[in-house]
């Protein structure tokens, strides 16, 4: 398999277009004259919360992929985190010192802005203490969810390699009893994805062209 899946990277791109509109329409409202729009199946467009989930799910896939590249040892173990560390970490840093000069110089000449929804104005607020500044970059949440559950997949992908079912019953289970993070099913789809695409490609191997046309 290849280290690298372009394909992958085309919906990423949609899904980080469905995000961006979706904080665009929390930040400025919709027209009203294409309110409309709402109620089609358009509405995928900016399904931000969806787009969040698809992410996860490819990260789930992809990170299983670096998985398997992975002896037990706990050097090989170390090296992977550290490779998941530093290709998250400085980025954010990165974001988190672009926000800090947006909010002291640029933020003020826009926040009065007539069509500025409250959702905007609620983040940039003139913060007074680190965790007012870490809210500086909101969607860094999902970073949150994302480095931690990376650490895990390598065991997770080795369990549901082995108890597929009983992962997702466990997992399912640990959620609603816990209060965890419901996007852990996210990642766990992506592995289940990852362990099924031989099965998915023997099912498409053998179906003919007319029936794949009336799917």
């Amino acid at each position: 398999m290849h280290s690298r899946l372009h394909y992958l990277d085309s919906i990423r791109g949609l899904a980080a277009l469905s995000v961006l509109f979706w904080h665009l329409y929390l930040a400025y409202g919709f027209p009203s004259t294409m309110q409309w729009m709402t109620h089609t199946p358009l509405a995928f467009l900016w399904n931000g919360v969806g787009a969040v989930s698809l992410f996860f799910v490819l990260s789930g896939f992809v990170l299983t992929i670096s998985a398997q590249k992975l002896d037990t040892s706990f050097f090989s173990f170390f090296r992977y985190s550290i490779q998941r560390a530093f290709r998250i970490i400085p980025l954010l840093l990165f974001i988190y010192v672009v926000s800090f000069f947006t909010q002291r110089y640029i933020y003020h000449l826009y926040s009065t802005h007539p069509v500025m929804q409250g959702w905007f104005e609620v983040f940039w607020q003139d913060p007074r203490s680190l965790k007012q500044y870490l809210v500086l970059v909101p969607q860094a949440w999902s970073l949150g969810v994302e480095l931690p559950v990376s650490l895990f997949i390598p065991f997770l992908s080795e369990i549901m390699k082995r108890k597929s079912v009983y992962l997702f019953l466990f997992t399912y289970i640990s959620i609603q009893s816990l209060s965890l993070n419901r996007f852990l099913l996210d990642f766990l789809l992506g592995i289940f994805l990852f362990y099924q695409q031989k099965n998915a490609r023997r099912f498409w191997k053998h179906r003919t062209t007319i029936q794949k046309a009336g799917i």
